[in-house]
């Protein structure tokens, strides 16, 4: 997968305070969108507004070392990365 371009969307879905506040997907060729990280607001130790980003599991971007391709879905068969 290249990243060329990512999505930061409100986690409409959060309800306690350890759910993601956002979630960052991309757009796939295809036009469906794979979720890559999830991110929380919060505060620093002196009080400043900072941000935390938790990326997934096993995801490994082109042109990293550790990239390695992923198999492609089959016809009917969905991907989904699973978060916390």
């Amino acid at each position: 997968m290249k990243l060329q371009q990512f999505y930061l969307n409100k986690n409409k879905y959060k309800t306690e305070e350890k759910h993601p506040s956002y979630v960052a997907q991309i757009k796939n060729e295809d036009g469906t969108y794979t979720k890559i990280a999830s991110a929380w607001v919060s505060k620093d130790k002196d009080g400043n507004p900072s941000i935390s980003v938790k990326f997934a599991e096993g995801l490994f971007l082109e042109g990293t070392p550790s990239y390695k391709p992923k198999p492609k879905a089959s016809q009917g068969e969905v991907m989904d990365i699973p978060f916390e």
